[in-house]
């Protein structure tokens, strides 16, 4: 995160600490919310296309939207894992640039280091865990999420 889009949410902020905070929330989530529903589209007219390219046409019951509408709740909370280690990330990057003595710095940059990773694996697993969830309506997102840990293992 980072830009002027931070800095304008929380100057729409009039009130206090907490208000800006659920401004930031809401913006980060609903960012992480829209990325995650692509992902979705794109996984269900890709599986739609290649499980039905040999039909003479796709019917409006083979639209990919019910699928984002049945998974809706799956999509939000992918998006909310992400947007959580995302704020916890960006406010460990703001602790870095506060001046403070050396084993402090260490710390806060080791936690953003190892933060970084978290969200990159949470990215990758996550959009993969997506795409399985769009060809595989009836699972749940972590049920996915597991599915895609057992790929990566093998």
């Amino acid at each position: 995160f980072g830009g002027w889009w931070v800095s304008t949410w929380l100057s729409m902020a009039q009130g206090g600490w907490l208000i800006r905070l659920c401004y930031l929330l809401a913006a980060a989530w609903t960012a992480s919310l829209f990325m995650a529903m692509q992902r979705v589209l794109v996984g269900a007219i890709v599986t739609r296309w290649y499980f039905c390219r040999h039909a003479a046409a796709i019917t409006p019951n083979q639209s990919p939207w019910p699928v984002i509408l049945q998974c809706h709740g799956q999509i939000c909370l992918a998006a909310a894992l992400l947007s959580a280690i995302r704020l916890l990330r960006h406010s460990v990057n703001l602790l870095r640039r506060l001046p403070a003595p050396t084993i402090t710095t260490r710390v806060t940059q080791a936690m953003a280091l190892l933060l970084s990773l978290l969200e990159r694996l949470g990215e990758h697993v996550s959009s993969h865990a997506l795409y399985w969830l769009a060809m595989n309506q009836r699972q749940s997102f972590c049920e996915a999420g597991k599915a895609v840990w057992r790929i990566y293992r093998r």
